[in-house]
């Protein structure tokens, strides 16, 4: 299995080498440093070795962040409900700290 893991993280970094290909064939650019690999399997073995796009290795990532919905590689949306309980929470304090700093009038009919 271990072979098996080393040939798909080849295959992998060809592949990603391809879309970077793609994206610069259609005067787009993509920033190596922003990016992230996620890979979901369906077992527990990841591989190890890192990706590599262009000249820069990029390691895996254990969740990620995609037009505002945080996936991880279980795909179980914990680390999204996480992010969204996290944010609700931050804007709750806020509004008590902003209704907790009205004077006593202000809150009247």
């Amino acid at each position: 299995m271990p072979s098996e893991i080393s040939t798909l993280s080849d295959r992998m970094s060809d592949c990603i080498d391809d879309v970077a290909s793609w994206v610069t064939s259609n005067h787009l650019q993509l920033n190596p440093l922003k990016t992230e690999v996620l890979c979901c399997w369906s077992t527990h073995q990841m591989p190890s070795a890192p990706l590599s796009v262009g000249l820069v290795t990029v390691a895996l990532a254990v969740a990620v962040k995609d037009l505002g919905v945080h996936l991880d590689a279980d795909l179980t949306f914990w680390t999204h409900v996480r992010a969204v309980v996290r944010s609700s929470c931050a804007a709750l304090r806020q509004i008590r700290t902003v209704w907790c700093s009205l004077p006593q009038y202000a809150c009247t009919r």
